[in-house]
């Protein structure tokens, strides 16, 4: 279908804008990067995670920014975890550091203990961490990994080498997490904090794991077969069509929204986000996109559940640092950058021409806020809900220039840029 001109057009005073947060955006990324190393999820030397590769972080980055501008710095990122795959359980790290995350979350000067330790305790040498350590979950980084390998895969010859190089890493790593999954082909969650909202104890059947499950089955499908593997691309490609049939019977709810968990009707808005982006035909997409703006949109962008979970539900650790509200009730402008996306694959292929053009001002509506946001307090890790202001509190301070958010704005930018909405 062919992409429409926005109309009307953005004024000057926007389209300035718009170009100015786009090129500082762009050279914020480049800071993320250690060669041989890999992308951080901040590019503040002073932040939590500096120096640090985290699965997750860099997996959604790998999705939005660096598997189409920057396949190097994705070939080591890739290349730092796979290098620490569990040899017994093909299990995949949660992150790798350089420098204690844990004790680089303490408040004011604690922190830069952290990098005195690790050079005390390790010599500078790489720190895998598993599911379970450090008060860590992390089971959801097969599924991000592969689908992050197979955005490489499919946007450049350099990730067709390296899926080739690595394809029995990662088809040992799929056959690891298979065994998470139930007889419905679910997976099951059995610890807690296991993906992105790890301030939160949730386990069983979450509805962002298995979504990113059902992706990561239709990308090692498309891998196995390109690569000449048509017995695992066959066996993939059933897998998938149990795995996508079984989310929506059972975390897809009918009144168009991804359940945060099975047999829960709580909002999952990142699980909504993906499964529209993913699994949804483009009406069904529209319908997402009308429960969010009713139920999770704030002034700020979208929440991330709703309703919200309960003080009781939050781990020890990030509650005893004053992140009681950190997953549960700021808004994260990652989300609402990526949320852009789904509203860019309605207006190019929902069969209405009326909801085509509605949700063509609507990305561009969002994507303009979100810009104006960034240029006024930074690309922020959190953000309040009814005031663009970072989410500080006593104990933590939100992580400036944050990977997720500044991949996700680019995702979105270059997306837009290319069907002339927005000023390349």
């Amino acid at each position: 279908m062919t992409a429409l001109p926005l109309s009307p057009p953005l004024d000057r005073e926007s389209q300035s804008l718009i170009f100015t947060v786009a090129c500082t955006t762009q050279a914020l990324l480049d800071q993320n990067y250690f060669p041989g190393f890999g992308i951080f999820p901040t590019a503040d030397r002073s932040g939590s995670f500096y120096n640090q590769v985290w699965t997750r972080d860099a997996a959604h980055a790998a999705s939005n920014y660096f598997a189409f501008t920057d396949p190097a710095a994705l070939r080591d990122t890739l290349a730092t975890i796979l290098r620490h795959q569990q040899p017994d359980t093909y299990m995949l790290p949660l992150k790798v550091e350089r420098t204690y995350a844990v004790l680089r979350s303490l408040p004011g000067r604690l922190k830069y203990l952290s990098d005195f330790l690790f050079h005390f305790k390790r010599g500078d040498k790489e720190r895998p961490v598993y599911e379970g350590q450090d008060w860590s979950g992390g089971e959801d980084t097969v599924p991000d990994v592969i689908v992050a390998v197979g955005e490489y895969f499919v946007n450049s010859q350099s990730g067709v080498d390296f899926a080739r190089d690595h394809y029995s890493q990662l088809k040992n790593a799929l056959a690891f997490f298979q065994t998470k999954t139930a007889p419905d082909h679910l997976a099951v969650i059995t610890h807690d904090n296991a993906d992105w909202a790890d301030s939160i104890k949730r386990r069983q059947k979450l509805g962002n794991i298995n979504v990113m499950w059902a992706q990561s089955l239709k990308m090692m499908a498309l891998m196995a077969r390109r690569l000449g593997y048509p017995a695992d691309a066959s066996a993939y490609t059933r897998q998938y069509r149990q795995v996508t049939a079984s989310v929506m019977a059972k975390l897809y709810h009918p009144d168009a929204y991804f359940r945060a968990r099975a047999g829960e009707d709580r909002i999952d808005t990142v699980a909504s986000i993906w499964g529209a982006l993913y699994l949804l035909s483009p009406t069904q997409a529209a319908q997402v996109e009308d429960t969010l703006d009713q139920k999770v949109r704030r002034p700020s962008g979208l929440q991330n559940f709703y309703p919200p979970y309960p003080l009781t539900e939050i781990q020890f650790f990030p509650y005893i640092l004053d992140w009681g509200r950190y997953h549960n009730y700021y808004v994260w402008p990652w989300v609402t950058c990526q949320n852009i996306q789904v509203q860019i694959k309605i207006a190019l292929t929902h069969p209405d021409p009326v909801v085509r053009q509605k949700f063509r001002t609507k990305a561009v509506a969002d994507f303009l806020s979100e810009t104006r946001q960034i240029a006024a307090i930074g690309a922020q890790e959190i953000v309040l809900p009814d005031r663009p202001l970072p989410a500080d509190t006593f104990r933590y301070r939100s992580q400036r220039n944050f990977m997720a958010t500044l991949a996700a704005y680019q995702g979105a930018h270059r997306q837009l840029a290319a069907l002339g909405w927005i000023p390349k």
